[in-house]
């Protein structure tokens, strides 16, 4: 692993940051070397601010992830009561499986969009009603998709596209159909 991966991985994860400290992180030992000369004040001022990034940042349409995901955060908060800020929250979710399959940086493609990362972190801890956290990330899917008609994260397969239609479907009772046509969102139960 590059010495650049090794320090975005330093910022994202918390369970790195620990194997660092305690001089534990599998890494080549010229990597090693560059990572003794880091101040782990900054490294863990620099993770605190990703932390904040990820739960402020807006994506046109969609807000940030507590406007998109507002009972699955609420149920978050009802089971961390202390997380008043929701720090917790989000550096559960930056060392999870989830997060390491978000990929939005600039120039590259494919890997999830960070809603979708967040969604599969929410589904594996079980925040919620299944129904709603679907919902809720259904509904941010289509949003983001009505704005942008060509990501750079990979549209979930179940997700239909063509000539100015984007649409997917929830299954759930009642079935609910989420969809953009032209410029328009259309979200309803399906008759």
């Amino acid at each position: 692993m590059t010495a650049e991966r090794v320090l975005a991985l330093l910022i994202h994860s918390r369970s790195a940051r620990e194997r660092w400290r305690a001089g534990t992180l599998d890494v080549a030992p010229e990597v090693a070397a560059l990572l003794w000369t880091l101040d782990p004040t900054a490294i863990e001022a620099t993770a605190a601010a990703v932390r904040r990034h990820v739960l402020e940042r807006t994506h046109t349409g969609v807000g940030t992830l507590v406007d998109a995901f507002p009972q699955t955060i609420a149920a978050w908060r009802s089971r961390h009561p202390e997380d008043r800020d929701l720090d917790e929250l989000s550096a559960a979710f930056l060392d999870s499986a989830a997060a390491a399959c978000w990929c939005e940086t600039p120039g590259h493609t494919g890997g999830s969009s960070l809603e979708e990362a967040f969604y599969e972190f929410a589904t594996a801890e079980q925040l919620g009603e299944p129904s709603v956290r679907k919902r809720e990330w259904y509904t941010a899917l289509i949003k983001m998709l009505a704005i942008d008609r060509a990501p750079t994260w990979t549209v979930p397969a179940y997700v239909h596209r063509r000539a100015g239609t984007t649409w997917l479907l929830d299954d759930g009772d009642p079935p609910t159909i989420f969809a953009t046509v032209g410029d328009r969102i259309l979200i309803g139960p399906v008759a």
